[in-house]
């Protein structure tokens, strides 16, 4: 055979074992076992990391309390411009602003080397396209509602699973569990000893524009039913489609439902305002008459919840103030379980004006 012609097919022999290894390699390198975490965000999205997340930007209140509990607050190198307003934010100086969560500045974030956000879906990241053809990717967590302790564990794996971020997880689900637990039980009780046991509510976000009270299928109106009762919204009917959360109810469908089935209690979460202004939106609503004749008025059973009990890492006190305005035998006290919040995790929010009962007593 030319000597010639051996020569060149060598060569390609070579360049095709080459090629074919590099590509192995490279089939090999993109595997889940080359990744050091590989775990499902709250969207459904997959998400593969080299290493653990060392520098993030966040979304909404929620994630930053949490993140405090697990003791990863150094990770976080800015928040959303609104998160900056709240109270949250002074547990965390020098944040940069990275702008709206719908106008997110991505080049900002990679002038600071930061290429992950952590965002719930509600207020969360809205131009997550742009980031991501930016290279910054938006994780999904939520941190509140049915996902919430499972987040507390997401989180812990996003950041490298450390032994401190794994007994701060337990710590808080302890607390989380133990309390709720107890509220649940007490309200299993309850209903075995009155089988007729099952109060009407209403609950408005006082906050909302429109759609103020929340249908069967918001997180909150769930909870209550957890504990007793049902929501009025199911006797009503007509709020399609189920899975709406929120929805506008006229005041002749609330007075006619107190009169022919008895509503027995209203709940409202609060605005930042605080209770009074917040009982006092709810009152307006009645701008066609007056709520004088609506049974929870006149029995003083009109509750407004703090709305940082009403959602996110707080909310087991919540399930205590909701039990409490249900009349349930409770040893726990809300103030109490605020205080030993603040203590196990460093924060110091106010233990005043958890749940306020309306119409005050004059």
């Amino acid at each position: 055979m030319n000597t010639k012609y051996l020569a060149v097919l060598s060569v390609l022999v070579i360049a095709a074992a080459t090629i074919g290894g590099a590509l192995l390699f490279m089939d090999q390198n993109d595997s889940d076992e080359s990744y050091a975490i590989v775990v499902t965000d709250d969207a459904g999205k997959e998400i593969k990391l080299k290493e653990p997340l060392e520098r993030v930007a966040v979304v909404n209140s929620n994630i930053p309390i949490f993140l405090q509990i697990l003791g990863l607050k150094d990770k976080v190198i800015g928040m959303d411009s609104l998160v900056l307003t709240k109270d949250i934010a002074g547990y965390y100086p020098g944040m940069i602003d990275f702008g709206k969560n719908d106008a997110m500045n991505g080049e900002k974030m990679l002038e600071a080397n930061v290429k992950y956000i952590l965002s719930p879906t509600s207020m969360g990241v809205k131009n997550t396209e742009a980031l991501e053809a930016l290279g910054i990717t938006t994780i999904t967590v939520e941190c509140f509602g049915e996902t919430m302790l499972n987040d507390v564990d997401l989180l812990v794996k996003l950041f490298g699973s450390k032994n401190e971020q794994v007994v701060a997880a337990e710590r808080y689900k302890n607390m989380y569990y133990e309390t709720v637990n107890t509220v649940l039980e007490k309200a299993a009780e309850k209903k075995v000893t009155d089988p007729s046991w099952d109060p009407s509510f209403l609950f408005q976000m006082a906050s909302s524009r429109s759609d103020p009270f929340y249908t069967e299928t918001a997180q909150l109106s769930m909870i209550v039913e957890q504990i007793g009762g049902h929501n009025m919204i199911r006797d009503l009917g007509g709020f399609k489609p189920a899975t709406k959360q929120t929805a506008s109810i006229s005041y002749d469908a609330i007075v006619d439902y107190d009169m022919n089935e008895g509503l027995d209690y209203v709940f409202i979460r609060t605005l930042d305002a605080g209770a009074e202004a917040s009982y006092a939106k709810f009152l307006s609503l009645s701008s066609l008459g007056s709520w004088n004749t609506l049974n929870p008025i006149l029995d003083r059973n009109v509750y407004t919840l703090d709305t940082r009990i009403a959602s996110g890492a707080m909310i087991f006190v919540g399930y205590v103030c909701i039990g409490e305005a249900y009349g349930l035998d409770l040893t726990e006290d809300p103030s109490a379980l605020v205080e030993r919040f603040n203590t196990e995790f460093g924060f110091n929010f106010s233990s005043e004006g958890l749940m306020q009962q309306f119409p005050a007593v004059e």
